[in-house]
């Protein structure tokens, strides 16, 4: 975030000969929304060019300007979805410009609304995106009800009614938002086309452990051998 081409390149390629082998590449928040309200912001690249940027440079080893380099970065090229913003088509065609450009992977906001998740994915599959990319759901777990609220209220999130009742009235919240957690993870396991789960504890990373062995995702899988 906030740099130009010359420098998100040079960070891809400092990354690489760190040994980071995946990237994810987002849009970011304005400056604005931190503590330097007088920062200005740099959005040379869409993310849609950084994704393309980033693939041209992994696959040929050239740089937009058109230069080589010696040792081509060796990523995983990562991106971002939001099935709930707009319309389940307007969502779809960010997807699908992101895939385009040649995202390896997608990392979708959290998910609460299952069904409405679903339906989304049949786009996905209906134009075989699934079989270009990784799709990874996002799960994030409510600890309280306020925190459901915040997460309805200011980021936007799709929660069903009657899971915000459910956190609302449970008498151990925690426990009703690990709960709710878990059952999401097994019916998101249960989707064709998604390839795993994107777990984002928000203040709640104790929970991650307990998390994962109760949605049965333990042990991990093998991984599959390296696609770049």
């Amino acid at each position: 975030r906030d740099r130009n081409r010359i420098g998100i390149q040079g960070d891809l390629l400092g990354a690489s000969a760190l040994g980071i082998r995946n990237v994810l590449c987002l849009w970011g928040d304005p400056p604005t929304a931190g503590n330097e309200k007088d920062a200005k912001p740099v959005y040379d690249l869409t993310t849609e060019e950084m994704i393309a940027t980033f693939r041209v440079l992994r696959d040929t080893g050239t740089l937009r300007g058109g230069d080589a380099v010696e040792v081509p970065p060796k990523v995983f090229i990562g991106a971002a979805a939001d099935p709930f913003r707009g319309s389940k088509e307007e969502s779809f065609a960010k997807l699908r410009a992101k895939v385009t450009a040649g995202a390896d992977f997608v990392q979708t906001q959290g998910v609460y609304d299952v069904d409405r998740f679903e339906d989304w994915m049949r786009l996905v599959r209906k134009e075989w995106l699934h079989e270009k990319v990784y799709i990874l759901a996002g799960v994030i777990p409510l600890k309280s009800p306020k925190m459901a609220r915040f997460m309805a209220e200011k980021l936007g999130a799709v929660i069903p009614k009657q899971i915000m009742d459910r956190m609302e009235k449970a008498p151990n919240p925690r426990a009703e938002g690990l709960s709710i957690a878990v059952r999401t993870i097994k019916a998101l396991k249960r989707i064709d086309g998604v390839s795993g789960v994107h777990i984002m504890p928000v203040g709640w990373e104790g929970i991650v452990t307990e998390l994962v062995k109760e949605a049965g995702l333990l042990p991990r899988p093998e991984p599959a051998a390296a696609l770049v």
